[in-house]
């Protein structure tokens, strides 16, 4: 196992274990019943400022964790996908493509 899966491995259980356990609450543009445009939803330990379409996040966003890490790029049907910055707690941060929600392609740490 590599050093950034056991690093993202490590990062996914301390994630489980300071999720706090909290109402969902979404502000911004809906279309019917379904997220549609700019918008914020806090949901557990997560925070997504961004663009949504059809209930998902799709386009330009900022994803923050509750352990102080971030991501802020794209998003193509509720995937991170292309172009963002990522940014862990501990400080490092990985700049580039990413692909399904994983570091792919060009980048820099």
């Amino acid at each position: 196992m590599t050093l950034s899966k056991v690093r993202l491995h490590v990062q996914r259980l301390v994630c489980v274990l300071m999720a706090e356990v909290k109402s969902a609450v979404y502000t911004g543009a809906h279309r019917g019943p379904l997220r549609n445009g700019h918008g914020t939803y806090n949901y557990g330990y997560f925070k997504y400022v961004g663009d949504w379409v059809d209930g998902v996040k799709h386009g330009y966003g900022i994803l923050l964790m509750g352990d102080g890490g971030s991501f802020e790029g794209n998003f193509v049907r509720g995937e991170i996908e292309g172009q963002g910055t990522r940014r862990w707690c501990d400080g490092s941060t990985y700049n580039g493509e990413f692909h399904r929600g994983e570091r792919h392609g060009k980048g820099y740490e």
